[in-house]
C-alpha cells in the first residue's frame, strides 16, 4: 500500500532462531519499497532497533529518500521486482555479543503497492516425507 513500510528490525530473536530469511516479491510498487540490509558495523546493539533516527535519518528522509540515504551509510538496498526473491543470513557473531544480525528496513512505498511473502529457513533437517516441528 502507499507509504507502507517496515522499520528497522532483525528477523532473529537470538542465535539459532530464524538463521535465514527468504523474501519473495509478489507485487512491486512503481516507486520506493526497497529492502535495505544494513552492515553489521552500522548497528551496535539490539537497543538501536527502536528508531530510524539511530541511523541519522530524519523522518522526511526516511519517507522520501530512504534507500538513497541508507546506501550512503553502507546499506545494500534491493529494489523490488515482482517474481524475484532475496535470501540472507541472520548470523550472530561467535562472540555472542548483542550485535544485530541481518538488520534491515523495508523502505516506504512511494507509489503503487508492494506484496511480499516471507519464509524463515531453518538449518535443522527434517526427513523427506515427514512434517517436523522445531521448538
Amino acid at each position: 500500500e502507499h507509504r507502507g513500510h517496515y522499520s528497522l528490525h532483525s528477523d532473529t530473536g537470538g542465535p539459532g532462531h530464524r538463521p535465514s530469511t527468504l523474501l519473495i516479491y509478489l507485487e512491486a510498487p512503481f516507486l520506493g519499497g526497497e529492502t535495505c540490509l544494513l552492515p553489521q558495523a552500522t548497528l551496535r546493539t539490539a537497543l538501536e532497533l527502536s528508531s530510524v533516527e539511530a541511523l541519522g535519518l530524519t523522518a522526511w528522509e526516511y519517507r522520501h529518500r530512504c534507500a538513497e540515504r541508507l546506501r550512503q551509510r553502507g546499506a545494500h538496498c534491493i529494489a523490488p521486482v515482482a517474481g524475484t526473491a532475496v535470501l540472507w543470513r541472520n548470523d550472530w557473531p561467535e562472540s555472542g555479543r548483542l550485535e544485530v544480525p541481518g538488520a534491515h528496513v523495508a523502505c516506504p512505498v512511494r507509489q503503487g503497492r508492494k506484496v511480499v511473502a516471507t519464509a524463515w529457513v531453518s538449518d535443522r533437517r527434517c526427513p523427506a516425507g515427514e512434517i517436523c516441528s522445531f521448538r
